[in-house]
Parts: C-alpha cells; sequence; structure tokens
C-alpha cells in the first residue's frame, strides 16, 4: 500500500450502458486512447478503429442490420436520452410520493434475439440518421436475373467501347493471287490474302491502279485520241492485260483519263456506284468521319490496319513525311534493322537521329508501322 507511487488525473469517456451480449470479434481489444476515447485494436495486423467492430458471419454485407454500437455518436446520443428519460421517470415517481417502489431493486430478463432487436439498425434508421450529417446522391444501378445475362451485356459493353470504323465506311476488297514463284499448290484455292482498300478521298484513278497493282499485279496503261468535238475533243481507253476496258471522254487528256478510269471501275467493281454520290460522280464526303481516332492509343498495334481501312496515311508514311517537312534541322535519315528471336517473332529496330524504338513483331512490314508508331 505504501509502495512508491505516483498518481495523475487521466479524462476518459464516461460509460452509460454496458451490452454484455456484445463480444468483440476474435484478436480484437478495446483501448483507451490518451484523448479519452476509447479505441479498437487487431493486435496480429496493427489495424485500429475508433468504431467497435462486430462479427458479421455468413449474413450479408449489405442487407444485414448493423449494432448500434458500430456508431459511437449515435449509440451515446441515444444512452444520454435514455438516462434523461429515467431521471425524468424517477422524478415523476418522487413528486407522487411513490419512493419506496423507486428504490425497489427491479432484475430484467432479456434474450439475445431481444437485445440484438432492440439494439440494431435497419438500413432505413442509419439512412436518415447519416442524412443529417453527409450528402447522398442517387446513381443508377444495373441488377440481373443470371450471371449468364450480367457476362452479355459486359461483353456488348466491350465491343462498343472498342473503336471500330464508322458505320457509313465502306471498304472495296478483293482477293491477292498467290505469287507465281512461291511453289505453294494452288489446287482447291487459288488465294490466300485479301487486299482492303477505303475509296474516301481517292480520285478513280488513283483506286483504279491501286485495285489492279494488287488484284492483277500490272499497271493499267492508257491510250489517248482527239477527235472531232468541240466540247469534248480528248478521249482515253483503259488497257489491262491487252484488253481494253471503260472509256471517257473529256475537254483534257486529264479528264477523260479520270472518266475512262470511272468507267473501268464500274466494270471491275460494280458495287463501286453506290459510293459515289448521285450524278455528280464523286466520292460522298460523310465517309471522312475519323473522330473513332480520338479513342485509340498511338501505340495501339492496329493503328496501321485501320489507317489502312480509313484511307490515311500509315504510321511510316506519316514518319517520313515529318522526317521530309523537317529537313536539315538534323539527321533524318531513316536506319531499320531485324533480328529473328524465339517462336518465330522478329526484333525489329528503327533509328532517327537520337530516337530509337525496338518492337516485337511478325513480320517486318508489321514491324515497320509499329516501330515508326513509337518514334512518333
Amino acid at each position: 500500500i505504501n509502495a512508491p507511487h505516483e498518481e495523475r488525473k487521466k479524462i476518459v469517456l464516461k460509460k452509460r450502458d454496458q451490452d454484455y451480449f456484445e463480444v468483440l470479434p476474435e484478436g480484437w481489444l478495446e483501448v483507451t486512447h490518451f484523448s479519452g476515447m476509447p479505441i479498437y485494436l487487431h493486435k496480429q495486423t496493427r489495424v485500429c478503429t475508433t468504431t467497435k467492430p462486430y462479427y458479421l458471419g455468413p449474413g450479408s454485407a449489405r442487407k444485414h442490420e448493423i449494432p448500434i454500437s458500430a456508431i459511437p455518436c449515435l449509440q451515446y446520443k441515444k444512452e444520454l436520452e435514455k438516462d434523461r428519460m429515467e431521471e425524468e421517470k424517477s422524478k415523476e415517481v418522487t413528486a407522487d410520493g411513490n419512493s419506496g417502489e423507486c428504490n425497489a431493486l427491479l432484475a430484467k430478463v432479456e434474450t439475445v434475439s431481444e437485445n440484438k432487436k432492440e439494439k440494431s439498425l435497419d438500413y432505413m434508421s442509419v439512412r436518415n440518421y447519416c442524412q443529417n450529417l453527409f450528402e447522398f446522391q442517387t446513381i443508377t444501378i444495373r441488377k440481373f436475373k443470371t450471371w449468364a445475362d450480367r457476362r452479355k451485356h459486359t461483353q456488348l459493353r466491350k465491343i462498343q467501347q472498342r473503336p471500330s470504323l464508322p458505320d457509313g465506311t465502306k471498304l472495296i476488297t478483293c482477293p491477292l493471287p498467290k505469287a507465281a514463284n512461291t511453289g505453294e499448290s494452288t489446287a482447291g484455292r487459288s488465294y490466300r490474302k485479301e487486299f482492303v482498300m477505303n475509296p474516301a478521298g481517292k480520285s478513280f484513278v488513283c483506286i483504279l491502279h491501286e485495285f489492279v497493282q494488287h488484284a492483277e499485279r500490272v499497271q493499267p496503261k492508257y491510250t489517248f485520241q482527239e477527235l472531232e468535238n468541240a466540247s469534248q475533243p480528248y478521249s482515253a481507253t483503259v488497257i489491262i492485260n491487252g484488253m481494253e476496258y471503260g472509256k471517257g471522254f473529256g475537254s483534257s487528256k486529264k479528264q477523260a483519263k479520270s472518266e475512262a478510269a470511272r468507267a473501268s471501275l464500274e466494270i471491275l467493281i460494280p458495287d463501286l456506284k453506290e459510293i459515289t454520290d448521285g450524278g455528280n460522280r464523286k466520292l460522298d464526303p460523310s465517309l471522312h468521319d475519323f473522330s473513332f481516332f480520338n479513342d485509340i492509343l498511338i501505340e495501339d498495334p492496329r493503328v496501321s490496319d485501320l489507317c489502312a481501312k480509313a484511307g490515311q496515311h500509315s504510321p511510316y508514311q506519316i514518319l517520313v513525311e515529318c522526317l521530309r517537312r523537317n529537313w536539315g534541322m538534323g539527321d533524318t535519315d531513316i536506319e531499320t534493322d531485324v533480328r529473328l528471336v524465339k517462336h518465330q517473332k522478329n526484333e525489329f529496330v528503327m533509328k532517327v537521329g537520337k530516337h530509337r524504338a525496338s518492337v516485337t513483331c511478325r513480320n517486318k512490314r508489321e514491324g515497320k508501322q509499329r516501330a515508326a508508331q513509337a518514334i512518333l
């Protein structure tokens, strides 16, 4: 009793009520902070919280009733109200002269379910209390009947978020013949690849040349004639592999050549009439919609393919044009190197001045485009 010791004052929270049914989960203990407030510590993980933790069990984390002890401010407020009501009740009993009844010892029998019902809050009670302290907002959620419906909806959303060509885009596709010197058998299958071209923004002459070069592997030729016609003194005829195709007339050789190319395309590609804009015989200007490129990263490996389908310059062509416009401002030469790596992959290295890019690709054509993207 007389052992040397030191006494000091300590301020702690005054406890109003004690719930004997509530037990802390395993590993948790209550500690009094220097501020006087009780905190709860998980010894193994050293996690602290100012609200009393409780064991959920197999119940739903979204739908279960929250114990009032998990909201310290609300719990203490209700305990103060309960004490005040008991004091007022005792004063009324004393004023009536029934002090004997007031001093009598009253025992109370309570079950776990009754205690849980009394000291638990449903979601509406918690929301009504929190709405006085915080701001809430209404959001839209989707609830599906089955997981299959949820997966289907998720897949559709992913497809919608993928960058794709505009709905009005029209492409010209044609199968490419195999090279004669490959030595591969052509039995059963005469073609193995397809040539894809977007005609938007290109003249009929340009479309004809690209199509014939890929499909027939030859260059179209033109023969011109002068006519005794004041309004259209020139005529042009397209010859492919020694065979005459379209014929055009015009006030100049250029116009006659364009009309001959258009007439030849209508023979080779009958569906091309749908792309022209009525009788003006010009490509539909609505095809020039490139907004989908805004959702694509410049490093995306699909950029080269999308550029070809959109009728735009490839990344390598853009790089060459940038270097041409900046000629004289440093080293603008392009150096490339290809090295075979494992799993039939190639490492393509491109150097432009002090810039260097290395990509893994299937072939040199793909590596040139992707390396140009990295340099850009």
